[in-house]
């Protein structure tokens, strides 16, 4: 397996379970890397064991069976804490949930390097469920502590590796829509994705609804399970009613086991229908490829953490009115923030369109620049910045900077809020 002198991996991690996955030339497919050589199942406990002894660290299902025999520390729930920025003590020593996540990604790239040697990660893809901006820049911090740095690293959401692993399939796949239903101890949720052709870039939309009143544990404590599978095909096909859907995926661990397949096999009567627990980790995997050789570059994708509209600062450039993008559709909320620095021309307010992909309707908002200093003509510069709050809220925040050595700031500040 030492080949690959550049890896593409895709590393999905949930508070229970993760899996890992390379991206092979030779098939153009996501290959499985097993912690263990007798590993029939890629994914593996995402836990820790810490032995008294000797503080040896030790990962998946080596630090549950080390923990069963007595003498090791089981940490468990390790994003949760990293939520919650939880601190644990083992043997005397504190640990930041920073700290343990850098202990459990070292344990797991080393069996990565182990596999393929004299091999480095070129790009690196995360997917974890819950995709908050804490979460994210601290598994970058973990991720700097390894000597991997940003440049080399995606950190994406569940439903974003889901898009990336549609759109990588043939085009038969995603032709019409495509489905997918996930049920884990978070509830039954329902994803439509769609892949609108009509506009340029081609434009990923995906729709989330929450099904998980339909399908909870007491209706399987009360129920026989004949009953709960009647009730389960009647929501799948009411959700599907009219839907021109190519494709079905079906995942989550409450959909393990064959106690779904019949329903499954009616269910592909008219459509494909795929069920499996490698979903999201295939996704990763084949996203690192995208992102690698830009061939994602034609397709702008609107999840729910997605901003839907394009931003533009109207300036002079070349003698010629142009709209200058500040924000780009597609960006994760939290991570949409541009600073441009603008000298003003015979006038004292900004300009910005707020463009809709997803109806197409501008909208046009005016920041008046009340109380500026007067100042000779092209003599009043000012740093612009546009960020966000949450996914429906920009903030445009503007800054007298000065002007050289001619002018000093008078660090006047404007402030604006514009509403996608």
């Amino acid at each position: 397996m030492g080949e690959n002198k550049q890896l593409l991996i895709g590393f999905e991690i949930t508070n229970e379970t993760s899996q890992i996955y390379y991206y092979q030339s030779q098939t153009g497919d996501a290959v499985p890397i097993f912690l263990t050589q007798n590993q029939s199942n890629p994914l593996f406990p995402t836990c820790l064991a810490v032995k008294e002894s000797n503080k040896e660290w030790m990962v998946g299902e080596e630090a549950l069976r080390s923990s069963s025999l007595g003498g090791s520390l089981l940490i468990e729930n390790i994003l949760e804490k990293l939520e919650h920025q939880e601190s644990i003590t083992i043997y005397g020593a504190t640990f930041t949930p920073v700290m343990l996540l850098t202990k459990f990604f070292k344990k797991a790239f080393m069996v990565v390097r182990q596999q393929f040697l004299n091999s480095s990660i070129q790009k690196l893809v995360i997917t974890v469920p819950d995709l908050t901006p804490n979460m994210t820049e601290m598994i970058y911090l973990s991720l700097e502590e390894l000597g991997i740095y940003r440049d080399r690293v995606h950190i994406i959401s569940q439903v974003q590796s889901y898009m990336y692993y549609v759109l990588s399939q043939k085009p038969e796949i995603w032709m019409h829509d495509v489905s997918l239903f996930t049920y884990d101890e978070t509830g039954l949720f329902y994803y439509n994705l769609t892949v609108n052709r009509r506009m340029q870039p081609f434009t990923v939309i995906v729709e989330r609804m929450d099904l998980s009143n339909e399908l909870t544990p007491e209706l399987f404590e009360q129920e026989p399970i004949e009953r709960v599978l009647y009730r389960l095909e009647r929501l799948m096909n009411q959700v599907l009613y009219r839907r021109l859907t190519s494709a079905v995926f079906v995942t989550g661990k409450g959909f393990e086991g064959n106690w779904v397949r019949d329903v499954l096999v009616r269910l592909s009567s008219s459509r494909r229908v795929f069920l499996g627990q490698n979903l999201y980790a295939k996704g990763t995997c084949l996203a690192a490829k995208g992102f690698l050789d830009d061939s994602f570059q034609n397709y702008l994708f609107l999840s729910e953490e997605m901003i839907t509209s394009n931003i533009s600062l109207r300036l002079y450039e070349n003698a010629k009115e142009v709209d200058f993008c500040l924000i780009k559709a597609g960006t994760p909320w939290w991570k949409a923030n541009n600073t441009v620095t603008v000298i003003l021309d015979q006038t004292k307010e900004l300009s910005f369109t707020v463009t809709n992909l997803l109806n197409r309707e501008p909208l046009y908002e005016v920041l008046s620049l009340d109380g500026l200093m007067e100042r000779e003509n092209k003599t009043i510069k000012l740093s612009v910045t546009v960020h966000f709050i949450d996914r429906e809220t920009a903030i445009v925040t503007v800054r007298d900077v000065g002007f050289g050595v001619f002018y000093e700031t008078n660090y006047r500040i404007w402030e604006q809020m514009l509403t996608l």
